[in-house]
């Protein structure tokens, strides 16, 4: 699977993976069984006992590909998102002078001073994008592992400041982890209007952000390259950050042994309890798994799990609670008696 996927089962996350190389296994197949030759002994030459192999686990599962990348671009669509990504870096996206030219995610190495950064560019938000509206809400879960989100606006348009605040209200609605990142905040396309415009916009957007605020055309090379300095200068501060807390949660381990169960130990526990129609239920991680393994169909397989009963000191529990050898015993949902049955 590529970097950047996540694996749910169920809703809830069982891996991601987010490392080249890293593997993982999210469903686990069924221990096979041993054969009659492993029951052989000196006084057993030609056992009739043989186990059968486990059930693997079998659920549906949902993979998600998260894009792994420094920075994400977020803006409404045609806010310059994907001219600026080729002409940064080495991506080729699709450019066009409509909304929603971008249909996919697009992925740039851009370089600057010796250094590179990988940027991410999604699809345009729309207001309603973290409620399904448009392209975005598919979209903005490849932005969630950026370090650092540019958002990038149109100068040309009419409220530059009520577009800043439309995209934060989708950022913060679809999480709140993703609208708390490091934000540099774009104003493009300047080579369209008048320096005294890029001025007022400018100070538009510094009433409604904190943001650091660049004005760069792309089409003309202004100003990008002071903005990919500042973005690697932002980049390399959140993962120092990151690092350093991560530092602090480690240093702040106690260190206190914790007392807790071998996992031998809790598989070799085992429970007994009564059913309402009067049957005993016999529940734990190893003895279900001999049951898994006994073929019922085999009277010699049973008479073993019989044995390994009596070994594990379940038969005697089941004494202890009213069993006789006539009572049934449920495992792993098999039922057999206690003692093997003849007929008269």
């Amino acid at each position: 699977m590529p970097v950047g996927t996540v694996v749910y089962r169920g809703g809830a996350m069982l891996t991601e993976l987010i490392e080249s190389g890293q593997r993982a296994v999210v469903a686990s197949g069924g221990a096979g069984g041993f054969g009659n030759f492993h029951f052989k002994s000196s006084v057993r030459q030609t056992p009739r006992v043989a186990e059968l192999g486990e059930k693997g686990e079998k659920f549906v599962a949902q993979l998600e590909l998260k894009m792994v990348a420094d920075v994400g671009l977020v803006g409404f669509p045609n806010a310059g998102k994907s001219t600026f990504l080729s002409v940064v870096s080495n991506a080729r996206p699709e450019i066009a002078n409509y909304a929603f030219t971008t249909l996919r995610p697009n992925l740039g190495v851009a370089d600057i001073d010796g250094e590179s950064i990988l940027i991410a560019d999604i699809p345009g938000l729309i207001e309603g994008a973290s409620q399904g509206k448009g392209l975005g809400d598919d979209f903005l879960r490849h932005v969630e592992r950026t370090s650092v989100i540019l958002h990038m606006i149109d100068s040309m348009s009419s409220d530059v400041a009520d577009d800043y605040q439309k995209i934060r209200r989708e950022l913060a609605a679809y999480s709140a982890d993703l609208a708390a990142k490091p934000e540099v905040i774009a104003l493009t396309k300047i080579d369209t209007i008048d320096d005294e415009i890029v001025a007022m916009q400018i100070d538009e957007l510094r009433k409604v952000s904190d943001s650091p605020i660049y004005a760069i055309s792309s089409s003309a090379h202004r100003g990008t390259k002071e903005l990919l300095r500042k973005l690697v200068a932002v980049v390399n501060d959140e993962k120092a950050r990151l690092a350093e807390q991560a530092k602090v949660a480690d240093d702040n381990d106690t260190g206190r042994p914790i007392i807790k169960l071998s996992q031998e130990q809790v598989d070799n526990t085992w429970w007994v309890s009564k059913n309402d129609d009067g049957s005993y239920l016999v529940t734990g991680a190893k003895i279900e798994r001999f049951a898994r393994r006994t073929d019922f169909a085999n009277e010699f397989g049973v008479n073993r799990l019989r044995d390994i009963l009596g070994k594990l000191g379940v038969t005697s529990e089941l004494t202890k609670q009213g069993a006789t050898g006539e009572s049934i015993i449920e495992i792993a949902g098999h039922r057999f008696t206690l003692v093997e049955q003849w007929d008269d």
